[in-house]
């Protein structure tokens, strides 16, 4: 028959680009995990802050509303104001204690998944979140975007240390 001889070289060499383009695809593999950790651990604490800061609105909102129906059912008694009145301020105070009880829910999920990346229990209790300094914002033209968001939540270059952001309760 016919031979042919293939240097034991070129066996080596491919194993080795095997191994090597192996071992790039874990490392590329590696930092998407890395990123959409990163990625995850940013919505949640966004997520949080977010629910904190609107507490505030719906609270005042339904102190508002409270108020008003309190004036309107004044002005009721002495005909300046109608049911219908009354009744469309009770409709507006509902829908805004159903807004404040959503937004418990968001809040309690946030905490919970913020809780989770730091290996803490779910229900751990969290304190408020760092202030919002528009400082930090990223800048057009500025490409560090991940630097700008980590920053935005207290973590350092990689973005995943979020415990300092949050003040424990």
């Amino acid at each position: 028959g016919v031979k042919q001889e293939i240097p034991l070289t070129s066996f080596v060499d491919a194993k080795r680009d095997a191994a090597d383009a192996e071992a790039t695809v874990r490392a590329a593999g590696l930092v998407t995990a890395e990123l959409d950790a990163e990625r995850d651990v940013r919505a949640a604490f966004i997520r949080y802050r977010l629910a904190f800061e609107e507490r505030a609105l719906h609270e005042e909102h339904i102190r508002i509303s409270e108020a008003t129906i309190a004036a309107l059912r004044a002005a009721q008694a002495s005909g300046r104001a109608t049911e219908s009145d009354v009744s469309t301020a009770a409709v507006a105070l509902t829908m805004a204690h159903a807004d404040l009880y959503a937004l418990d829910a968001d809040d309690a999920s946030a905490r919970a998944a913020l809780n989770t990346w730091m290996a803490r229990p779910a229900d751990a209790p969290l304190g408020p979140p760092a202030a919002h300094d528009d400082d930090d914002d990223h800048v057009e033209g500025d490409d560090d975007v991940a630097g700008d968001d980590a920053r935005a939540i207290g973590g350092g270059p990689n973005g995943a240390s979020i415990a300092g952001s949050i003040v424990d309760a």
